[in-house]
């Protein structure tokens, strides 16, 4: 809604997409890990057992990229020559 606002713009919304997409993913590690064998077959057992680990890192990498590329961005606006 205030998107033209230096406040939202200074915030970089784009990162912070990516970073909220990020946690959700990681977030939904705790699904394929509450799969229990007692309730449903060995075959989806194993597809749960190898879906955590994918979506743990993949929303780490997602979360700490767009971090990473925030900070870098900021870095190069403050050391940049003019500023000096």
């Amino acid at each position: 809604f205030f998107r033209a606002t230096r406040v939202v713009r200074a915030s970089q919304p784009r990162f912070l997409v990516m970073i909220c997409f990020g946690c959700f993913v990681l977030g939904c590690t705790i699904v394929p890990l509450s799969v229990d064998d007692g309730n449903v077959s060995l075959e989806r057992c194993d597809v749960a057992c190898m879906a955590a680990p994918w979506l743990f890192s993949m929303g780490f990498v997602i979360t700490f990229s767009a971090l990473f590329s925030k900070i870098w961005r900021i870095n190069k606006i403050f050391h940049h020559s003019q500023f000096r």
